[in-house]
């Protein structure tokens, strides 16, 4: 299973998609794929180190940015 991430570092926000490539998403976004599961060092929120839910993705690595709504509605996920 893979969960496709649109990401802007430089302001902290982030949105999920069904697409890797989403034609329509604001050039600052960067599209991010992670592959489930896949582990991870063990740390508080994730203790056994395996990321295996959505939930799981954001709370490892986006964890310190809000999620906005996808601009398209063709790709919300």
């Amino acid at each position: 299973m893979t969960i496709s991430v649109h990401v802007d570092e430089e302001i902290g926000e982030y949105f999920f998609s069904t697409k890797h490539f989403q034609c329509s998403s604001p050039e600052r976004f960067i599209p991010v794929t992670h592959s489930l599961p896949h582990e991870v060092r063990p740390r508080p929120g994730l203790t056994d180190g395996v990321v295996r839910t959505k939930r799981d993705v954001v709370v490892i690595y986006y964890y310190d940015m809000k999620e906005v709504p996808n601009p398209d509605p063709k790709f919300q996920a």
